[in-house]
């Protein structure tokens, strides 16, 4: 891994829900965009970079499903919903051409990982992106163009299809072509951008960590003779159901020795929760270890309790007369873990927000330069508007799912 950030962002070979996403992301922005592809020469499918993208970040076999399912959803979209029609072998072929594409980019292209301190333009991630897009030209452009093109001539054989040798041809050298162009146009660059926003969000969670180590003091008592010099968490940071270690370091200030006993009182599971200082001499020093298992994700309340240990009633009137506790209290917060998809997603459906928006937005200019009524233009927005919102509604429903996953009410 590029850095211990990424240690609670392993990438799994299979994981249902990111291909559910994946194929959800895929199919919704084709259809947006299908309208948008007239602004190229042969109506290219730009949406072709998130299956690249799917497969690059998360392998083979993630990407290779999510794609295929995804093109499938679109043809049922597009034949069942709005055409009232049915599908046909053609859109079965479509969706093992697609699967098979998208895990042959998985299969000869890296992963893109980038740590917080890491440099985006050098030599080497230049290079992996060419390599990248290689693949993704392999895969989504010639694998899936030649299967698609000359299987439906195949198809015709067993009396599924009606096209000929030199039909199955043409549309193998469409599809490769149409494809390989916007690939090859858009994704070094929309790789570099995702290696921006990758080194972004490692360097926010790194931030965020490293914050969340230092508890907050809130509440103290006046005039205590025992004094919290620290309290610190000692790994990385507060992570939900994920255990911490704290350090509590004690000074007493009397001019005697003396012992506490302290109980801990915390949202969050605590320990031990109860335990003993070593005897300390004047002005001597304890360092004490916590172990602390964060129940939720926000910010945490933790209250230490010293009461004198003594061998006897006298001393204690003695030296404490009334006041024989002492509450210190802390704050500290506590972050989700790194999970690395549920990132990849968020930035997937931001970058494809942004094509979307601009493809519009050139589509709509497209529209007022030939003539074509104003509220074309004006439905195009706003259907894109109600897109993205579905999508940022999408990234919400996701967080939710992973707190209830890690066990937050």
């Amino acid at each position: 891994m590029a850095s211990s950030v990424f240690e609670d962002e392993r990438v799994r070979l299979f994981d249902w829900k990111v291909i559910v996403a994946v194929a959800i992301i895929y199919s919704m922005n084709a259809f947006l965009l299908e309208g948008a592809s007239s602004l190229f020469p042969h109506e290219e499918r730009v949406t072709i970079v998130v299956p690249a993208f799917a497969s690059i970040v998360f392998g083979p076999v993630i990407g290779g499903l999510g794609t295929g399912f995804g093109n499938l959803l679109l043809d049922i979209i597009d034949k069942y919903v709005l055409s009232d029609e049915g599908l046909a072998a053609r859109h079965v072929l479509g969706f093992f051409a697609n699967m098979v594409g998208a895990m042959v980019v998985g299969l000869y292209s890296r992963r893109t990982v980038i740590g917080p301190d890491d440099r985006i333009f050098t030599w080497e991630r230049i290079l992996q992106a060419i390599r990248n897009t290689l693949a993704s030209v392999l895969g989504l452009a010639v694998v899936t163009g030649v299967m698609i093109g000359y299987g439906r001539w195949l198809l015709s054989f067993a009396g599924l299809d009606t096209y000929t040798f030199e039909q199955g041809s043409t549309l193998a050298g469409i599809i490769v072509t149409s494809n390989g162009f916007v690939l090859l146009v858009a994704m070094v660059p929309l790789q570099l951008a995702f290696l921006w926003v990758e080194r972004r969000r490692a360097r926010t969670y790194r931030d965020q960590l490293e914050e969340s180590r230092a508890l907050s003091k809130v509440g103290g008592v006046r005039g205590a003779p025992v004094r919290v010099e620290s309290f610190k968490e000692q790994g990385k940071g507060f992570v939900l159901r994920r255990w911490s270690t704290v350090r509590l370091k004690v000074r007493n200030l009397l001019d005697i020795p003396m012992r506490y006993r302290v109980e801990v009182l915390a949202q969050d599971h605590v320990d031990p929760n109860v335990f003993y200082t070593e005897l300390m001499t004047p002005n001597g020093v304890d360092v004490i270890d916590l172990q602390v298992y964060p129940f939720d994700d926000a910010e945490r309340v933790i209250r230490l309790v010293f009461r004198p240990w003594v061998e006897s009633m006298d001393m204690l009137r003695d030296v404490f007369e009334d006041d024989r506790h002492f509450a210190y209290e802390y704050t500290y917060n506590v972050l989700l873990p790194g999970n690395r998809r549920f990132r990849v997603l968020v930035s997937i459906v931001g970058i494809m927000a942004l094509i979307v928006a601009v493809a519009q937005a050139v589509r709509s200019m497209q529209d007022v330069a030939t003539g074509v009524a104003a509220s074309s233009g004006s439905l195009a927005f706003m259907v894109t508007v109600g897109v993205v919102v579905a999508e940022l509604l999408f990234v919400f429903l996701w967080y939710q799912y992973r707190k209830r996953q890690e066990g937050v009410a």
